[in-house]
């Protein structure tokens, strides 16, 4: 018997409400009259087959310091495991903090990915903010608070933070480039990264915002509907800011959606404009910073990004590959010619440094 993906429950004091909502664009329909009751900040969490790590990930948000209103609005992609009785077993607690609790999903053969359970989740949400938590990640005590504050300030933005990888140790590279970019890298290496430069699992936006861009890619699985939202929420004008404080454990397994991601966004997502000035602006800030130039240097630069641009790319359209593959090369070259001063090799923040292991 399948559960009905259109029925979910809002437990808000008082009284407790059974709203139904039919798609995502009626909710979005509604926007005005949910806002007259919005809470500030709603805690989007989608779930599947995460019952092993949802205690640690529920005790993380019931400690938070934020002291405006919170929801928790959960969506159950059709999990085998018992996460939906987990999240049941918290209800209590969280509404003794004020905290309500939206919990809805459905009972298909198989989960409709993560995009889609995304969606749900904000379309059954009322918040003025909107917190995107992995089940599988523990949020620090702060993590609402602080990037709330800076949400406010910076409306039309995506605000991330930096985070602590679990197990210790592990994805080392990729984990040193998450925290240590600047403000600066954070936009223009949004095109020469390995995704977001602020990630997923530590995003934090206003309402208003999340409905200007549009909602997540509900394509098939292995589309990576975080990478497409971001260029979508960069071409409607949008910044990225980080909270320069830790505030999101982010745990890495074999299960972790990031593997998978097997394609990249097709061409006709990413802006044409934009990627070439992003990339032509990475590649004169790193040939001007550099101390030694050599014609052997710049050679064993363009070789080293073909190797990592080559395995990054061997699941997408060869096109599109050759093509940022040709871009790079060119904007290197271009930006020695234009630097009166020589590349150096590649910085060891840098996600082309090696292959990057996420």
């Amino acid at each position: 018997m399948e559960w009905p993906v259109e029925e979910f429950e809002v437990n808000v004091k008082p009284p407790k409400r059974l709203r139904i909502v039919q798609n995502a664009a009626e909710t979005a329909l509604e926007g005005q009259e949910k806002r007259q009751g919005a809470v500030d900040v709603s805690i989007i969490m989608p779930v599947y087959n995460a019952s092993c790590w949802l205690d640690e990930c529920l005790q993380a948000i019931l400690d938070q310091d934020f002291t405006g209103t919170m929801e928790l609005s959960v969506f159950d992609d059709a999990s085998t495991d018992n996460s939906r009785k987990v999240v049941e077993t918290w209800r209590e607690r969280l509404e003794g903090r004020d905290i309500s609790l939206v919990f809805s999903g459905h009972n298909s053969d198989q989960p409709r990915g993560v995009g889609y359970a995304k969606n749900k989740a904000v379309a059954q949400s009322c918040g003025k903010y909107l917190c995107f938590q992995d089940a599988d990640d523990i949020m620090l005590p702060q993590r609402v608070r602080l990037q709330y504050e800076a949400s406010v300030l910076h409306s039309s933005s995506l605000i991330g933070c930096k985070v602590r990888r679990l197990p210790e140790g592990s994805t080392q590279r990729y984990t040193r480039w998450i925290n240590t970019i600047t403000q600066d890298q954070l936009l223009t290496q949004v095109y020469t990264s390995h995704g977001p430069t602020v990630i997923m699992p530590t995003w934090f936006c206003s309402r208003d915002w999340f409905s200007t861009v549009g909602w997540f890619s509900e394509e098939s699985k292995g589309v990576p509907e975080d990478l497409i939202f971001f260029y979508q929420s960069l071409r409607q004008g949008g910044l990225v800011i980080r909270v320069d404080h830790c505030l999101v454990v982010y745990r890495y397994h074999e299960k972790a959606t990031t593997h998978s991601v097997k394609d990249c966004p097709s061409p006709s997502r990413i802006p044409s404009a934009q990627p070439t000035h992003a990339i032509q602006h990475f590649c004169l800030e790193y040939v001007q910073k550099s101390p030694n130039f050599s014609l052997l240097s710049l050679f064993l630069m363009c070789f080293l990004l073909c190797l990592t641009c080559t395995s990054y790319f061997t699941n997408a359209r060869s096109s599109l590959s050759s093509s940022i593959i040709h871009l790079i090369l060119g904007s290197l070259f271009q930006a020695c010619l234009l630097s009166t001063q020589p590349p150096q090799l590649l910085d060891t923040a840098s996600p082309f440094a090696t292959s990057v292991d996420k």
